[in-house]
């Protein structure tokens, strides 16, 4: 993704290539897992599990992360 402002053009990170992981309907969990195991997240946190909302819309998805000794607690 860049951004781009007065001529300037800043990256601020890559987008992996997610369409690998597309599927025909919502809450296909082993393709929803692969795309948040391969996020990252703030040091000392690492993924843990997901909670799919596929119910009703709006669908939402809700990623419980593990917190590591090393972590910074706000």
């Amino acid at each position: 993704m860049l951004i781009s402002t007065c001529g300037k053009k800043e990256k601020l990170y890559e987008i992996p290539d997610l369409s690998q992981y597309k599927t025909d309907y919502v809450g296909d969990s082993s393709n929803v897992i692969n795309i948040v195991n391969g996020q990252e997240y703030p040091e000392g946190y690492s993924y843990d599990s997901i909670e799919i909302q596929s119910e009703t819309e709006p669908y939402g998805l809700t990623v419980f992360l593990k917190d590591e000794p090393s972590a910074v607690k706000l």
